[in-house]
This record gives structure tokens, sequence and C-alpha cells, in this order.
């Protein structure tokens, strides 16, 4: 991060809970979540169920855990370089087309491809969420607000497994909602586009003004 630029000032739960940006948060991380993890549940039974044998199956699941590792050593990279809320629309369509591949995959090479994506944009996205809290709301109430953030992330992992699940016992296939998932997490990552900048001055600010009067140079 650049050295002119400063963690937000701290904000009450309360007011941060009563915030646009807070919510449209969550609503992105219910978005992206329920997608990823529905996935995550049904991929082997998914693969197996359109011929792929069940050892090949399994290897598609650890890439998916393997890519996510990846994914967020890869985003600690990118959130030094570039905005985050940048980064995080990335990530949530990486994870997008990984879901909408998945749709239609037929053979283990697609499959595997699908998980890779869904893993690196999944694991990298759970690791933004922290890091945009603490400086759009600073620290004091990051604990707090991330705790509720890991609430609504589980509640969208068991809704997305239980979708997933009664498309396929009312269709006979995965391949509608995890088109309509991918569609859904499309559009969570134009969300984060809305969101505002983090900092609180200019990079062109000298950080010379945070000091306090003795200590000018």
């Amino acid at each position: 991060m650049d050295p002119g630029r400063a963690l937000a000032a701290e904000v009450p739960v309360f007011q941060a809970l009563r915030s646009r940006l807070f919510w449209t948060l969550v609503v992105v991380v219910f978005g992206g979540t329920i997608a990823t993890n529905g996935a995550l549940v049904h991929l082997v039974a998914l693969l197996s169920d359109r011929g792929v044998p069940a050892d090949q199956a399994a290897l598609s699941a650890s890439a998916m855990a393997g890519a996510s590792l990846v994914g967020r050593v890869v985003t600690g990279w990118l959130l030094d370089r570039f905005a985050a809320a940048r980064v995080s629309v990335i990530l949530l369509l990486i994870a997008a087309a990984g879901t909408f591949a998945l749709a239609a995959a037929e053979s283990f090479a697609v499959g595997l491809t699908a998980s890779i994506c869904l893993g690196f944009g999944s694991g990298g996205e759970t690791d933004i969420v922290p890091y945009l809290i603490a400086r759009h709301f600073g620290l004091r109430s990051l604990s707090t607000l991330y705790g509720f953030v890991w609430t609504v992330m589980g509640c969208a992992a068991a809704a997305g497994s239980l979708l997933m699940g009664q498309a396929f016992d009312a269709s006979g296939s995965y391949g509608r909602i995890l088109t309509e998932l991918s569609v859904s997490t499309a559009a969570v990552a134009v969300l984060m586009l809305l969101l505002p900048r983090y900092d609180l001055r200019s990079a062109e600010q000298p950080i010379v003004a945070d000091l306090p009067p003795s200590e000018h140079p």
C-alpha cells in the first residue's frame, strides 16, 4: 500500500451495520459463496454423473483446494499493488467462469479447469473481505464485522449445497442451476465496482501531515 494512504477512521459496529458499503460486501460474499461452496459439495457427484471416473473426479476436488491456497497467496501479492475492489472483481469473474464451465463439463479436463478457477477465485476472495472491512471501517470493529460476514458465508454455503441438490432432484441435471449461479456471481462482481476508495487522502499528500506538530521537520 502506498505510504501516503491511511486506514479508515474507527467506525463503531452499529454505524457500520447501517452503512450501504457494509451491506454491499455482505451481498457480494453471499452471492460468491453460494456458487463456489455449492459446486464444491457436489463436484465429485456432478463429474461422476457425467461419466468422469471417480478417482479423477476426486482429483478435481483436490485441485480446487490447492488452487484456493494459491489464490490466497497471489491475492496477497495483488493487494500490495492494486485496488482491492478491482482485484475482487477479477477473482469473482474467474469463479463465475469456473461455475459456468462446470455447468457444461463432460470431461475430466473441463472439470479440472473449472475446479481450479473456482478454487482460485473463492480462495482469494475470502481474504479480500477482512482487508476491505479494516480499511473502510478501521480495526476497532473488525472482529465483530468479520464474524458477521463469516456467519453470512456459512449460510450461503449451506444454501448453495441445498439449492444444487434440490435442482438435481427436480431436473436430473446440475446444468441450469450452475448457469444461474455463474450469472449471479458475475452480477455481484459488478457491485464491487461501486465501492468507494478506502484511502482517506491522495497518494500525493505527504505522510508528514500525520505527525504531531512537534514532530514536523
